[in-house]
């Protein structure tokens, strides 16, 4: 016969009227108490005991819908609803991340790198991420970590790292990071070279140690620069790995977007996508434009030639048309 722990931690998912209540009860990640949803235990499956230390967290409904390329992400709470779209290969690197942080109660590797061009939605990413786990979470910015104080920028990101380890499970997230994990320091002062120095020694050995520990701790980080400018030695096993790019939408998933928030112009929504792509915009992009022409009756879009779009982009259903075929025929045989 298996035996089963008694589970050391717990995060679990209540709405705010419901008390959790102490029990004895064997869970694992994603199983349903009453109306409350487990969403960590370490070590899984184990027993929840009046000595577990139970934590508990907003009640997020996470929804994925698979499409061919696409997963449609729903994020529900009690006040609102978020649809989110991604391409499947991004959303599958993900989640092996969670996967392996809810059976085994830590992260398969330590450290997370989501890149890309801007607006895509890595930010969007750690968030969900952050709802899906439900977990403690530390964010470390720039603007709150830097310092021009000799020795007190290193103080502070040791103490987001202590913040995190002493509330695990948790995650810390460095949202616009390319501060910290880039190998570019051509933009900085020769004299503050050393703390960078520090603070990536820093960083290197805080996620060694939760990656051999195996400590119930995930670090994120969000940028936009290319793999190529990421400090090299973050980017292994044992660390983050392969870093995760999160590219521009797909026409599908523009689509999607534009009949999810702005149901009144679904009809349009083929057309739009069409538009939108070839213009190079990306999620954020759309959002814009879309509350614009709603607003304004007017579509309005600057083409992003930086983000190098030069390709002709048609929809399923016009690429199909005859006159298409015939006209694209044409310029092809000139």
């Amino acid at each position: 016969m298996k035996s089963v722990k008694v589970c050391r931690t717990a995060v679990v998912k209540c709405p705010s009227n419901i008390k959790f209540p102490p029990l004895w009860v064997e869970v694992v990640p994603k199983i349903k108490i009453g109306d409350c949803e487990v969403s960590f235990a370490s070590p899984s499956p184990c027993i929840i005991t009046p000595a577990t230390e139970i934590k508990i967290s907003e009640p997020v409904k996470i929804e994925v819908t698979e499409f061919e390329e696409d997963v449609e992400i729903t994020v529900s709470t009690e006040r609102d609803v978020s649809y989110y779209v991604y391409p499947k290969n991004v959303w599958e690197r993900v989640s092996e991340y969670l996967d392996g942080f809810m059976t085994k109660g830590y992260p398969e590797e330590p450290a997370m790198i989501l890149i890309g061009p801007p607006g895509t939605g890595k930010s969007s990413m750690m968030k969900i991420i952050a709802d899906y786990l439900g977990l403690y979470t530390v964010e470390v910015a720039p603007e709150t970590t830097l310092s021009m104080w000799l020795g007190q920028s290193e103080k502070k990101l040791r103490k987001a790292f202590d913040e995190a380890e002493n509330n695990s499970p948790s995650l810390i997230l460095f949202d616009e990071a390319e501060w910290i994990i880039s190998k570019s320091v051509s933009m900085r002062r020769a004299s503050s070279d050393f703390t960078f120095v520090n603070m990536r020694t820093i960083l290197k050995r805080k996620i060694d140690e939760h990656g051999k520990t195996k400590a119930p701790i995930l670090t994120i980080f969000a940028s936009n620069i290319a793999e190529e400018d990421i400090e090299e030695t973050l980017i292994r096993s044992g660390r983050a790995y392969r870093p995760i790019f999160v590219p521009l939408p797909d026409w599908h998933a523009i689509k999607r977007v534009i009949e999810r928030y702005f149901p009144e112009k679904a009809s349009e929504a083929e057309k739009l996508a069409t538009i939108l792509l070839n213009m190079g915009q990306s999620m954020a992009d759309v959002m814009k434009v879309m509350r614009d022409y709603i607003r304004t009756g007017k579509l309005k879009i600057e083409e992003m030639k930086s983000r190098g779009y030069s390709r002709l982009y048609l929809s399923p259903e016009i690429a199909g048309d005859e006159n298409v075929k015939n006209y694209l025929k044409e310029i092809v045989e000139r």
